[in-house]
């Protein structure tokens, strides 16, 4: 390629080259490309300020590897970048993906569209790597656990793990994200989450909490276990965003008796097991 440019005293990066439908590197060789006797290189040539220099490389597990760089027409999409890079490494096209500044790309992307400019550089990870993500768990005293999850998973795996570390009962502690309580059927992507983000453990003395049941009319139930002294508010909330209900829509009772949302379950003479009535509210119009 080198002595290819002198001779026509163009400049190196000016000109791409061409076989069998695929851009040569310098680093390739004659055996790697099966090429023989008399085969031929195509040689296009661009104006250099149409193309940019791209540096793509895996990130497997925090360790680079299989480093590729390409000049790439600014107009051109990225599909051809993917294709060249998987079959060069022997990737499977649909097992990675590929990033830039930590967003996702797509193959019908330009350069000029993600604003690239020369030395930018481009991640490939393998999807499995992208769907998971490190949580950080930290109770009140300050201690800290780290955890990888996988973003479609229930957290319940998470909560046991941090209970049994740590030998708390189960039942004597809650999640928080955000201020809100974590349910364990609850999954990261569900709350979306991102990596690194901090989830808050509040350990509770066991004789202050208590289990309650939510049930409505149309059969829906879920199950929560609050502190006694804790407005149930929170609850009333959790319930109508898990079932889509109109904040406004619905009411709770206790005992056939109005629940107000500052009251609590000591104020209420609730006991562990007690059970609620979520009711739909008809509004005449």
């Amino acid at each position: 390629m080198k002595a290819y440019c002198d001779h026509h005293s163009v400049d190196l990066n000016s000109v791409t080259f061409w076989f069998d439908g695929n851009q040569l590197q310098g680093d390739h060789s004659l055996a790697e490309l099966h090429m023989n006797d008399w085969d031929q290189i195509d040689a296009i040539f661009y104006d250099p300020s149409a193309c940019v220099n791209l540096k793509v490389s895996l990130n497997f597990k925090g360790k680079i590897e299989n480093e590729f760089f390409s000049n790439v027409r600014r107009s051109d999409q990225l599909k051809n970048l993917m294709d060249d890079y998987c079959r060069r490494y022997w990737l499977d096209i649909d097992g990675v993906a590929f990033l830039f500044n930590g967003r996702l790309l797509r193959a019908e992307q330009t350069p000029d569209e993600l604003q690239l400019v020369n030395g930018d550089e481009i991640d490939v990870v393998f999807y499995d790597q992208l769907a998971r993500m490190k949580l950080k768990v930290k109770r009140q005293d300050g201690n800290e656990i780290f955890f990888s999850v996988n973003k479609s998973t229930q957290l319940k795996k998470l909560m046991n793990a941090y209970c049994d570390h740590h030998s708390v009962d189960f039942n004597s502690i809650d999640f928080l994200f955000n201020e809100h309580r974590i349910q364990e059927e609850q999954s990261p992507d569900e709350l979306q989450m991102e990596d690194g983000d901090e989830i808050d453990a509040i350990v509770y003395d066991q004789r202050r909490r208590i289990n309650l049941k939510v049930t409505s009319q149309v059969g829906f139930e879920a199950f929560f276990r609050i502190n006694r002294s804790t407005r149930l508010k929170n609850l009333m909330d959790v319930y109508r965003r898990r079932y889509c209900f109109d904040f406004n829509g619905v009411a709770f009772l206790f005992n056939g008796r109005l629940i107000e949302a500052d009251q609590t379950p000591d104020e209420l003479r609730m006991q562990n097991g007690d059970e609620m009535l979520a009711v739909l509210q008809l509004r005449c119009v």
